[in-house]
């Protein structure tokens, strides 16, 4: 026990990750246990929770082991030693390590892709409440790499590759939740819905950076209107302000609806809510549009903060293995949430010891 207590001294106070470190011990500082009810509650039926399964924090905890690792299901029984398991077990327990098909039916089958989509949302919504400070989020989508031979994947022309797409919502540096999609898909879509989950997450921001690729009036509306952000959407260079839409404007069709309890006299913020809910949506995306052209130096400012990001997104990738290289065509998504998952479940056993280093490559 002074031996454990010495590691969590040495690395959550001093800050010091000494090398190989096992992922197992980081798991044992994890506490997920709320999680744990809901995914219960919800992924197995009433008459099932009386029978023997295994503690769903230790199948849960083992898959990051595994995936963390890159351990092939049948493998776990030779590469999981007795010492990771006095780590991810309660002392004394009389559990040893499930079978390989039994921790292959709990994550494809008894969670499946669904399943998985619930526990990253749960886990998205803990790490929220540990970056109460962070008050930016970047939306913004990375290739997941296929060979090159691969036929389940599509090439993309701008990366050049045969890939998949993740769509990652990220606030501040942290990733919080992944839509996996095909390689050639439309990123405007996938935006839309990243924005809604940032909304029933919680997340509580100033402004909200894309890239070129989501520029529209809908996105800069939705921004505004589910969580109350300023829109910095990269704009080409022949972007044109829209003429019908400045504050001038805005008020005069505000006046329009007086029988609707419309008021000129309404604060800015107030008019453009009240726009929204009246049928006008483009008009204020128009507006919010016009001032990122009429303010575009800001916007170049903050295009500079999205390298944090895409640093990340490459930190992800040296973290985890987080492409689609030999993965059948219906494992891909489930594979590259697994692997978002882990990466989520070590910041959070960071950030739930106050630790806020996103460095993992000494825990082996």
């Amino acid at each position: 026990m002074s031996e454990f207590q010495d590691e969590y001294e040495r690395i959550f106070n001093n800050g010091v990750i000494p090398p190989d470190m096992s992922i197992c011990w980081l798991m044992s500082q994890l506490n997920i246990s709320d999680i744990v009810r809901k995914i219960e509650q919800t992924y197995y039926s009433p008459h099932l929770r009386d029978y023997f399964h295994y503690p769903i924090d230790f199948l849960i905890k083992l898959t990051v082991v595994m995936t963390y690792r890159r351990i092939a299901y049948r493998h776990i029984r030779r590469k999981i030693t007795e010492e990771d398991l006095s780590h991810l077990l309660p002392a004394k327990s009389p559990l040893w390590l499930p079978s390989p098909s039994t921790l292959h039916y709990f994550v494809k089958y008894r969670l499946g892709e669904e399943g998985m989509e619930t526990l990253m949302f749960l886990i998205s919504k803990k790490i929220v409440h540990f970056l109460k400070s962070e008050t930016e989020v970047i939306i913004d989508s990375t290739p997941l790499v296929a060979s090159r031979y691969c036929p389940n994947s599509l090439f993309n022309p701008h990366y050049q590759v045969k890939m998949d797409k993740a769509y990652i919502l990220n606030l501040g540096a942290y990733p919080l939740f992944m839509i996996h999609s095909e390689g050639t898909e439309n990123d405007k879509p996938y935006a839309h819905f990243l924005i809604q989950i940032a909304e029933l997450l919680g997340v509580s921001c100033d402004h909200v950076l894309m890239d070129a690729g989501y520029d529209s009036l809908e996105l800069h509306t939705l921004i505004f209107e589910k969580l109350h952000a300023k829109p910095l959407i990269q704009l080409r260079s022949d972007a044109q302000l829209s003429p019908l839409d400045s504050e001038k404007t805005i008020t005069k069709q505000i006046n329009t609806f007086w029988r609707k309890g419309g008021n000129a006299q309404m604060s800015l913020t107030e008019k453009l809510v009240f726009l929204c809910k009246n049928g006008k949506r483009e008009m204020v995306g128009a507006y919010l549009r016009n001032q990122t052209i009429l303010h575009g130096m800001g916007v170049k400012d903050a295009m500079k903060r999205r390298g944090t990001c895409e640093r990340k997104h490459a930190h992800l990738k040296k973290t985890v293995k987080y492409d689609v290289v030999h993965c059948k065509k219906n494992n891909r998504a489930l594979s590259a949430i697994m692997n978002f998952i882990t990466f989520q479940l070590l910041m959070l056993a960071h950030l739930q010891n106050g630790f806020q280093n996103m460095n993992f490559a000494n825990y082996r």
